[in-house]
């Protein structure tokens, strides 16, 4: 099941956006035929429910960042359907909503899906509605100050969520590092030239990144069954110190770095720089020489 659901968490972006509005439709479909709703939601009422529903669906993305721990537990497939059946869950929601808010304006459920289509969802928002039984004449108070407060409460849970979505955007989905489980699972799903490429694709935006107060990793490319990794050291010096390239060797061999690869045949070459750009020194750690 969890090779089923990684090959879920490598879909392009693209491939990934388009999944996510399919499933929301489908929900949208489901909940038409499984609700029957008899309730009547105002403007506001509208407004808030589709606020609320849209940060709940941002703050169950960021459960991507549990993908290492769940797939060192084994169920990372549980993960990824919760993520992704929140998609479903969203579209059931803004269906519920929007039927309701048709229900307010014409007296039944005709103009729901108009809460999928953007823009004309707006309609939904801002017609005045006459299909609802009649009320109580509301006091000034809930007119001119409640109902106020309200909308501008719902727009402040929009923006936020607006915001919440950019820094999702921004951060990196998930971090393979401390996760054997996670690399092994992606390393059998792709290629070794993918593996290596997939991990220059995802590390290459957050570089440079400082290892220690000399040394800045400032590259990465793939390139066939090779990952060139380049580092800067802000220091002249003419080598480093003996037993420094074993102490590359057993580190990069490991589970959590790419052990994986490197028995799959790939060769991971290190290649240390001076301020003046003379390589200082440069490794090939292959399988060959993690075995010796």
């Amino acid at each position: 099941m969890d090779q089923y659901a990684v090959s879920i968490i490598l879909l392009d972006e693209t491939a990934l956006i388009g999944l996510a509005l399919l499933l929301v439709i489908s929900g949208g479909i489901a909940a038409a035929f499984l609700f029957n709703v008899e309730i009547f939601f105002r403007r506001i009422t509208y407004l808030w429910a589709i606020a609320l529903l849209g940060l709940a669906l941002s703050f169950s993305q960021t459960l991507w960042a549990l993908t290492p721990a769940a797939a060192n537990a084994g169920t990372l497939w549980l993960l990824v359907a919760g993520t992704m059946g929140a998609f479903v869950v969203f579209g059931m929601g803004v269906y519920a909503a929007s039927a309701a808010r048709s229900r307010h304006i014409c007296g039944d459920t005709s103009y729901a899906a108009l809460g999928f289509v953007p823009f004309a969802n707006l309609w939904l928002m801002f017609k005045r509605g006459q299909g609802a039984p009649a009320s109580p004449a509301r006091s000034r108070v809930s007119r001119f100050l409640l109902d106020p407060a309200l909308v501008v409460g719902a727009i402040c849970v929009l923006a936020f969520t607006q915001v919440l979505d950019r820094a999702l955007r921004d951060a990196p989905a998930y971090s393979m590092a401390g996760s054997a489980a996670l690399s092994s699972l992606i390393a059998e799903t792709h290629t070794l030239e993918e593996s290596l490429a997939l991990e220059a694709q995802l590390s290459g935006p957050h570089l440079p990144v400082r290892i220690d107060d000399v040394t800045l990793m400032s590259g990465i490319e793939a390139q066939g069954g090779t990952l060139t990794i380049s580092f800067d050291v802000e220091r002249d010096m003419s080598g480093f110190r003996s037993g420094f390239k074993e102490t590359l060797v057993e580190m990069q061999r490991t589970p959590e770095m790419f052990g994986h690869e490197i028995s799959r045949g790939a060769t991971i070459e290190m290649i240390y720089r001076a301020p003046d750009d003379k390589i200082i020194e440069s490794y090939a750690i292959t399988e060959a020489n993690c075995s010796s």
